[in-house]
């Protein structure tokens, strides 16, 4: 039986799949980073084994931002980004940073959760890549 996904009259999902939740998340962060003004290369690209949820230019900064969502407190979600990903994400942005000729912007890794059900949003910046 498939799990219907509600969203609220607020545009808040509720009852979400994992898959459902995750796309749903990306979309509030690429929504909020563009009110910030940055601006969105790509979303969910794919390389050495890893997948960049979003990469977007702030500044003269190219950024990768892994999104989590769930229904822990922001610190736990951010937290579930282990070495293994943090190492292979990083081979994501140097990969793209060189496919498209971006080696005058400096690389930074943000990390932004969304907490559930209610949807507010926590953006961790300068996460790692530097440890």
């Amino acid at each position: 039986m498939a799990k219907i996904v509600i969203m609220s009259s607020k545009g808040l999902l509720l009852n979400p799949n994992s898959s459902s939740k995750g796309k749903w998340a990306e979309g509030v962060v690429k929504a909020y980073l563009q009110k910030q003004g940055w601006r969105i290369l790509c979303m969910n690209y794919k390389a050495a084994s890893a997948e960049a949820d979003i990469i977007a230019i702030d500044g003269k900064e190219l950024v990768l931002v892994e999104v989590k969502s769930g229904y822990q407190d922001h610190d736990s979600l951010a937290e579930k980004i282990n070495r293994n990903k943090r190492y292979r994400l990083e081979q994501v942005i140097v990969a793209f940073q060189i496919k498209h000729q971006l080696q005058d912007y400096a690389i930074r890794f943000d990390v932004i959760t969304v907490s559930l059900p209610n949807g507010s949003i926590h953006h961790f910046k300068k996460e790692f890549f530097d440890d």
